[in-house]
């Protein structure tokens, strides 16, 4: 970083670690993984019966046919949208065409929302058509072609089971006629089209009027709500100037927020139309922008504790209040939208869930509504310098008030160390106070070194921001974390059995919305962990996220083709206990003290 204390004056180039590439690549394997299950045949009767059918009864050369993929799931069953919200997996088709002939993506019919508990997904029940458009070559040689295609799907209601179907359909070249299928295909566009024109005025209006209440309500969080006060204080300051001139700082601290949220919304809705199950916040599945926060939040702190001064990329915040300069504030903006990133604020979640089931254009705008709640407050009061009449005048107190706002940055600060530990392992959080120690010998050595040479100063900054980057780098490897469960093996439990010990199995799936409820409401509470401490019981996760064949073994052990399922198998080698598919502490607790 750019270092400047009151020995060694200015001025070094800022070093910024924006590392997207790190974070996609994680989210692509981390999707690639869990898609990964799709791979092994069913081995039970489907709850969702597949059919591919066309719109017209023969091809003709260099005109588009439609095909679509027919899903009729059983009474109570559902499938899945593109975004399919807190839980699930849309449904994916595996192309095989003859060549010259091309697939569209699917054009999605409007989905259902579906509620449980406090989550929320999209999907379909009953009958629904995947419609995709094939491309047909200018030239058609054979009399007949044969289209296949693999339909993927995961398919919930208690339980949630991923299901396959292998699907082909044979077409003459010849005259274009509608075939039987024709109607079914008028149907399904009939009522997309209307379910869409007819919701979306509402819905848009709501969306936005969530989104403006959302950003406005993220200025009080921790993290924000120093930096928005630090530019009041800065604006009291200039009191006595022109509301023109005040009100530039307002508009750049603006533009600097609208542009960071349209950055992030443009990739969240090109991942997410890449097919990448994403929501807001996605950026902090990746341990190295977390650890990128907590450095940055770090020296903010570090900086409103008067230790030393950020440069004007960082918004310059704090250095001086009297300093208070149109690219700073629009750096500041840029840094209050990256500090917001982990932050939910109530009203906002809603907005967001609903923008990503929008077409991009009204998301984006979404994202710019959530923005412009955000940086509305500081954007009033440059407009308005009235409204800081209510405030002492100038004084002493508008620096120990700056310093007092460094202890939300640092309590930001350990909070994500803790979310980094969720994450990533123990291991990796001393790798990140390591970083933390480092910065702090840094500052250490610029104020003992009083007459430092400014290639120095240079060499040491430079030396800081490898050894940062390094750690960043090295955060996204091998991220782990700590467990306090056993991952289930047959070997492992039948050793336990062996021993005597009382064992309880879940088996469970991060698209599984029902084991997700278990989890949240009764399997991850503080009374059933210390019921099992207390009965000496080792809880094994068979996670069925992922294709795992000994879990499906398992899971078909018990007459089982999904999750969630959950075993106790008793102390002393009694007969195992299998648990309703819906759980309360009560039950779990219940059974295991029988």
């Amino acid at each position: 970083m750019d270092i400047i204390t009151r020995h060694c004056t200015p001025q070094a180039k800022q070093f910024r670690t924006n590392n997207y590439g790190n974070k996609i690549y994680f989210l692509t394997l981390a999707m690639t993984l869990l898609l990964y299950f799709f791979v092994f045949p069913a081995h039970a009767e489907n709850k969702v019966q597949a059919n591919l059918i066309s719109e017209s009864s023969a091809i003709q050369a260099g005109e588009n046919i439609i095909l679509g993929v027919q899903l009729d799931a059983q009474e109570g069953w559902h499938t899945y949208y593109k975004n399919p919200g807190d839980a699930g997996l849309p449904t994916k088709l595996k192309w095989q065409l003859p060549e010259g002939f091309s697939a569209s993506d699917i054009d999605w019919p409007a989905p259902t929302k579906f509620a449980e508990g406090d989550l929320t997904t999209y999907g379909y029940s009953g009958k629904t058509l995947l419609p995709v458009t094939i491309s047909t070559p200018a030239k058609l040689d054979a009399a007949s072609y044969i289209f296949t295609v693999e339909a993927q799907w995961l398919t919930c209601n208690q339980i949630c089971i991923p299901e396959s179907q292998t699907l082909s359909i044979e077409l003459p070249v010849g005259e274009k006629t509608a075939s039987a299928s024709a109607e079914f295909f008028t149907q399904q566009n009939s009522t997309t089209q209307t379910t869409t024109i007819d919701s979306a005025p509402v819905n848009l209006f709501i969306t936005l009027a969530l989104a403006i209440t959302g950003g406005l309500i993220l200025n009080i969080m921790p993290c924000v709500l120093p930096i928005l006060s630090l530019k009041a204080l800065a604006l009291v300051k200039k009191s006595g100037r022109t509301r023109s001139h005040t009100a530039r700082y307002g508009i750049a601290y603006t533009m600097g927020i609208l542009l960071s949220f349209a950055t992030i919304a443009i990739l969240l809705i090109a991942l997410q139309q890449a097919g990448e199950v994403i929501g807001w916040g996605f950026q902090m599945q990746s341990p190295t922008f977390i650890g990128f926060l907590i450095f940055l939040l770090f020296l903010v702190g570090l900086n409103l504790s008067g230790l030393f001064h950020l440069p004007v990329i960082f918004g310059g915040i704090g250095n001086n209040l009297n300093e208070n300069t149109i690219s700073g504030s629009f750096f500041t903006g840029i840094l209050a939208a990256l500090v917001a990133t982990p932050c939910t604020a109530p009203f906002m979640a809603s907005a967001v869930g609903a923008a990503l089931t929008m077409p991009p254009v009204t998301a984006l705008l979404t994202f710019l509504t959530l923005g412009l709640g955000l940086a509305l407050p500081f954007l009033l009061i440059s407009i308005f310098p009235n409204l800081l009449n209510f405030l002492p005048k100038q004084g002493a107190w508008m620096e120990r008030f700056k310093e007092f706002l460094s202890f939300p940055i640092y309590a930001s600060v350990i909070w994500l160390l803790w979310v980094l530990g969720k994450q990533a392992g123990m291991d990796k959080v001393v790798l990140v106070l390591s970083g933390l120690l480092l910065i702090i010998f840094m500052i250490w050595l610029q104020h003992a070194v009083k007459h430092c040479h400014i290639l120095h100063r240079a060499f040491s900054v430079f030396a800081l921001c490898t050894m940062l980057a390094a750690i960043l780098f090295s955060l996204g490897k091998n991220a782990g974390e700590e467990k306090n469960y056993l991952p289930y093996s047959k070997s492992t439990l039948l050793q336990l059995r062996a021993e005597g010990k009382a064992v309880y199995v879940d088996a469970t799936a991060a698209w599984c919305i029902t084991c997700q409820l278990n989890k949240h409401t009764a399997l991850d509470t503080e009374a059933v962990r210390n019921s099992f401490k207390d009965h000496n019981i080792t809880l094994m996760v068979a996670d069925w996220t992922s294709r795992n064949p000994e879990i499906t073994e398992f899971l078909h052990s018990f007459g089982y083709n999904g999750v969630p399922l959950n075993i106790f198998y008793p102390a002393g080698g009694r007969e195992p206990v299998i648990l309703p598919q819906i759980l309360s502490k009560e039950i779990i607790i219940e059974t295991i003290s029988k």
